[in-house]
C-alpha cells in the first residue's frame, strides 16, 4: 500500500445466486462496493546534527558536507519543505551569546543532481517526489540532502555558535 497515491479506490463485485427446485428456478443478485481509502502520508527521517569547524571564518566561506535525509510521501507524491531556525525566524543565525553569524541552507533532492536550491526561512520551496518506501530502500536511505553555507566575510568572536532547526514537510 506504500506504492499507492493518496485517494480513494473502489471495486464493485455481483453476486449471483441461483436455485433449481425441479420446474422452477430462482436467482438472486447482490452487488457488493469495497471502498480503500488510502490517506496522505509523509515522512521525513534521517535528520542529525550539523557541525562546523573553522579557524578563519571572516576569510573564507565555509559549507558543511551535505546531511543526507529521507522523505517519504504517500505512492511517492510531491511534497514541499520549510525551515525554520530558532534563533531569529526571518533568517538564519548561529548565536553565540550576543554574538551572531548568518548562514544559509541548501537543498538538493536526488533527481536535480549537481541542482542544489536555496532554502528560505519560513517558506515552503520546491515541489519534488517522495519516496515510495518509508526509509528510501530504493534511494539508499537518502533521496534528500541538505548543506549549511556560511558566507565569507563576517567578523565573529572565537567560540561555539549553534541554531536549532526545524523542517516541515508538507504533501502537495
Amino acid at each position: 500500500m506504500e506504492s499507492a497515491l493518496p485517494g480513494t479506490y473502489r471495486s464493485k463485485f455481483t453476486l449471483t445466486g441461483a436455485e433449481r427446485d425441479g420446474a422452477q428456478s430462482f436467482t438472486d443478485n447482490t452487488t457488493f462496493t469495497f471502498n480503500v481509502n488510502v490517506p496522505e502520508r509523509i515522512k521525513i527521517s534521517g535528520l542529525d546534527s550539523i557541525t562546523l569547524t573553522s579557524s578563519n571564518v571572516y576569510a573564507e566561506r565555509l559549507t558543511s558536507t551535505p546531511m543526507h535525509f529521507c522523505v517519504f510521501s504517500q505512492g511517492g507524491s510531491q511534497f514541499q519543505l520549510k525551515a525554520q531556525g530558532a534563533n531569529n525566524p526571518s533568517t538564519y543565525s548561529l548565536k553565540q551569546g550576543s554574538s551572531s553569524i548568518s548562514y544559509e541552507l541548501q537543498l538538493n533532492h536526488r533527481s536535480n543532481t549537481n541542482n542544489i536550491v536555496s532554502l528560505p526561512p519560513g517558506n515552503y520551496t520546491g515541489a519534488w517526489n517522495g519516496s515510495i518506501s518509508q526509509s528510501c530502500e530504493s534511494e539508499g536511505g537518502r533521496n534528500m540532502s541538505l548543506t549549511v553555507h556560511v558566507p565569507a566575510g563576517q567578523s565573529t568572536n572565537a567560540g561555539v555558535y549553534s541554531d536549532s532547526v526545524t523542517l516541515t514537510v508538507m504533501a502537495i
